[in-house]
């Protein structure tokens, strides 16, 4: 078979390469192509190289390649567009479409109807999404509430500013998911730097304890630290240990060396860490409210004697 550019392939694309229908169905039961959605086709070497995320975003592209007038992507799909954290991708792409507009949902696109004013919608690699506030706002309307706060304190931590989330809520006021988007915003705050941190945070307000300082800053006779939660009178802090602090930021060997001295300098500061990861955080919250109110309640004590 000719080889194939490694990208999305029409029927008429790959026609023009010389390929016959009756061909392309026979590539496809060899395995030579893969069928992305109607009409729409790839290399199965380009495809496994994308990876899970780089082909979630191919398969809005083909979507879009067969759609009768642009698509514009909504909801989880944008903010997947936008790059803004999501706990869970999409399964489909979802579409939004001013009412009177637009198909059924089907297992291949989820349809939303809502009005959608120009200044919504922008321009993402090539594909039309809602824009970022729009995004964060719809998102409200359809994910769990902590999933749409993940997204929400990204956007905030990238730059999109609160009072402009509240403005555009002001002006969709009695739009569905008005009453969830106000709850999350209010729950929402940028300095959350990854999903756990969010997660981690939302486990500590629901529970009642005291709240926390975000990203608080310790300085030390050695120097400067942070850490993702401190209470100060206590001087105890919380870290939330996701694989990108070992795994990101340098040799593995390297990064331990740094938090091992890290956590000498802070106890010789007098503060005592915590740590939590995703199984607790997700899993057994309840196991990290309990530690971390045993922890203040005897660092009280400790104060007061």
């Amino acid at each position: 078979m000719t080889t194939l550019p490694g990208r999305l392939l029409t029927l008429e694309a790959l026609q023009d390469l010389g390929l016959s229908p009756s061909t392309v169905t026979r590539a496809v039961r060899r395995g030579d192509l893969l069928r992305i959605r109607q009409g729409v086709y790839a290399t199965p070497s380009w495809w496994r190289d994308l990876g899970a995320e780089g082909r979630l975003r191919q398969m809005h592209a083909a979507l879009a390649l067969r759609a009768a007038s642009a698509p514009v992507f909504g909801h989880s799909s944008a903010a997947l567009l936008h790059g803004l954290d999501l706990l869970h991708r999409p399964a489909a792409p979802h579409v939004v479409s001013p009412p009177g507009h637009g198909s059924r949902n089907n297992r291949t696109c989820v349809h939303h109807w809502a009005e959608l004013p120009p200044e919504h919608v922008v321009r993402v690699g090539g594909l039309l999404a809602t824009s970022v506030p729009r995004t964060v706002l719809d998102c409200a309307s359809t994910l769990p509430l902590r999933e749409a706060v993940v997204t929400a304190d990204h956007a905030l931590r990238r730059g999109t500013e609160r009072a402009e989330l509240l403005a555009l809520l002001e002006r969709r006021a009695g739009a569905p998911g008005c009453r969830r988007a106000r709850r999350m915003l209010d729950l929402a705050d940028g300095r959350s730097e990854s999903p756990g941190e969010t997660l981690t945070r939302l486990v500590l307000l629901r529970a009642r304890l005291p709240r926390p300082e975000l990203q608080v800053r310790i300085r030390t006779p050695r120097g400067l630290y942070r850490g993702d939660f401190g209470w100060r009178a206590q001087r105890l802090l919380l870290e939330f240990d996701g694989d990108t602090e070992y795994y990101d930021h340098g040799p593995t060997d390297r990064v331990l060396v740094q938090e091992r001295r890290r956590e000498k300098d802070l106890a010789n500061a007098g503060w005592r860490i915590l740590r939590t990861d995703w199984a607790t955080v997700v899993h057994r919250p309840d196991d990290l409210v309990a530690l971390v109110r045993r922890e203040l309640a005897a660092r009280d004590r400790r104060i007061i004697e």
